[in-house]
């Protein structure tokens, strides 16, 4: 694997004055020590109350996380994110893809590598020994994603960003990233919970201990288009694997069951439009 040259990246072992935080996805994302006062509501309905929880631990110690079972459980979430960016990449005849908070790197290994030219990863340096392993020829730089004005001289094809805002203080320069380095006919695919289904409309804070914040599908369509993306597809989709008959009586059921709780993923196929 070849690592991308620290000279121009904000690696978030140089920033003193800031304690790590473990996402879901495996991102690894480092909060401010010192409290935020939250201004900006990024489009969220007015009384939601953004978490102001941070876990903190030593950032040394942290690829111990990566345990037999989470790795398990991490091919089964997000897995038709995963699926639905690959048959984008199909469709197109993409060759180059850029993942945004890729975590150890194992569905793209297994089910968009194979379909392209050039891969490459970003996320904090904790994870680049299991992207090493599971992706050898890949490319790979460590960012903070809060803090990122990580340039990678290039754009691509396609940018996957699963599961990784709803964990960030600040999701803007996260997006911010995405946009920089989408090509000028390439393909954002973008993740996260939606609240509503998953919660319930009166949900005003969300229940998920790593989650700063979750929007409903308005919002974040409107939080996306406020950066300059142009929305092409927003969806719905299972938040963990489902086989193939399980998947097709789900989507039968989604006919006669108003918003399934089961289909609490948003994802939006955007590009940009400035």
């Amino acid at each position: 694997m070849w690592r991308y040259p620290a000279a121009g990246t904000r690696s978030v072992c140089e920033l003193p004055t800031s304690a790590p935080h473990l996402s879901f996805n495996g991102a690894v994302i480092f909060h401010p020590v010192q409290t935020r006062i939250m201004t900006n509501t990024y489009f969220i309905k007015p009384g939601y109350e953004p978490s102001q929880h941070t876990e903190s631990y030593d950032p040394e110690a942290s690829r111990a996380y990566w345990t037999e079972e989470r790795i398990h459980r991490s091919r089964i979430y997000q897995y038709h994110v995963y699926t639905a960016c690959r048959r984008l990449i199909r469709t197109h005849h993409c060759n180059s893809f850029l993942e945004v908070g890729s975590g150890p790197g194992i569905k793209a290994a297994e089910l968009l590598a194979p379909e392209l030219k050039h891969v490459t990863l970003v996320d904090q340096p904790s994870v680049e020994p299991l992207v090493s392993n599971n992706l050898p020829n890949a490319v790979f730089a460590s960012v903070n994603l809060e803090l990122s004005d990580l340039d990678l001289g290039r754009q691509f094809d396609v940018v996957l960003c699963a599961d990784v805002v709803e964990h960030l203080v600040d999701p803007d320069p996260c997006v911010r990233l995405i946009k920089r380095h989408l090509g000028p006919a390439g393909y954002a695919v973008i993740s996260t919970p939606e609240r509503d289904i998953l919660h319930g409309p009166d949900c005003n804070h969300s229940p998920h201990h790593a989650h700063i914040r979750e929007w409903n599908q308005a919002e974040f369509a409107a939080w996306l288009t406020s950066h300059g993306l142009k929305i092409v597809q927003h969806t719905l989709l299972p938040q963990a694997r489902l086989g193939p008959v399980e998947y097709v009586w789900s989507r039968i059921l989604r006919k006669f069951v108003a918003r399934p709780r089961w289909f609490g993923c948003q994802m939006a196929v955007v590009q940009n439009g400035t």
